[in-house]
Order: C-alpha cells, then sequence, then structure tokens
C-alpha cells in the first residue's frame, strides 16, 4: 500500500477572484490523499492521519495530531485498487507570511500522515507518507506551478 497522489482542494473563488493556480495555494485549501493498494488481496481501511507544517525541515519525529476514524467497511480492492480521501472542511492554515516564504523558498509545505488498514487475516497494517509541495524545477525559463513531491524522512515514510 503507498500513497499515489497528494493533492490540495484549494478554493476556486476566494474574494471574487479566481486563483492564480502558479501561485502557492491559499490558507484555506483542503487535502485529498489518493492510496493505491499494489497487493495480492483487500486492505480495509480503519483510519486516515495527516498533517501540515510550513518549515523548512520537518522535526525528526512525527507529531501526529488529527486522525480521522472511517467507519467499517471502506475496502480497497487488491491489485491497484485505489482510496481516495478528501477533506475539503479541514484547511491547513497557510498564513501569508508562510506563502511568502515559500515563494522565496525559505520554508516548505509539508503534509505527512498514515492510513491504517488490516489484510485479509485481520492483522493491521501502516503506511506512513509525506508530501514536499514546491515549485516543480523550471524547464527553458517561466514559472513553474508549485506542486507536490513524495518522500521525506524514513520516520514519515513507512509500512508496517
Amino acid at each position: 500500500m503507498f500513497l499515489r497522489r497528494l493533492e490540495l482542494i484549494p478554493p476556486l473563488f476566494k474574494g471574487g477572484q479566481a486563483w492564480d493556480f502558479h501561485a502557492f495555494p491559499p490558507m484555506d485549501s483542503g487535502v485529498a490523499l489518493v492510496f493505491l493498494n499494489i497487493g495480492r488481496s483487500h486492505a480495509i481501511v480503519s483510519s486516515v492521519c495527516w498533517d501540515a507544517s510550513v518549515s523548512l525541515r520537518l522535526p525528526k519525529e512525527p507529531e501526529y495530531r488529527t486522525i480521522f476514524p472511517i467507519g467499517t467497511g471502506t475496502t480497497i480492492k487488491e491489485e491497484n485498487g485505489t482510496y481516495t480521501f478528501r477533506l475539503e472542511n479541514r484547511t491547513i492554515g497557510i498564513t501569508d507570511a508562510d506563502r511568502d516564504a515559500m515563494e522565496k523558498v525559505e520554508k516548505y509545505l509539508w503534509v505527512y500522515g498514515y492510513l491504517e488498514y488490516r489484510d485479509f487475516m485481520g492483522e493491521p497494517h501502516r503506511t506512513g507518507f509525506c508530501g514536499q509541495y514546491m515549485r516543480q524545477p523550471a524547464i527553458g525559463g517561466g514559472i513553474q506551478k508549485p506542486m507536490f513531491f513524495e518522500g521525506g524522512p524514513p520516520a514519515y515514510t513507512y509500512q508496517t
């Protein structure tokens, strides 16, 4: 099991103006996590955790503060089945100062957490994930829109 895609869900319109997709996201953005099951059996999701930090580096160990229990019956099919966890009513809380620091590459937006699930034998597992939101390297000049690059310290990216 691993995180296939991590996306921000920015409000398309803020104060009557469209959000500039080449800029860093507004503070009231939500998050969408898409997990991919690469195993040969289904997985039953029990909880999802995600948190965010705007900093140059992450702490050595993750601090998981926000855990969302998932109701029974949420199953990810085997062999490339996906599960999308969307959370639009909880925002990541990016301030204007955070956005300025990210534009200057003084800080990054990190989104991290885990997916807990049980396998077909009922054994518990946890997959940790981490993504760093920053500008894509420019190819041939020009402004590149910010995007997530998956990966992070081993304490954040793991499978049990």
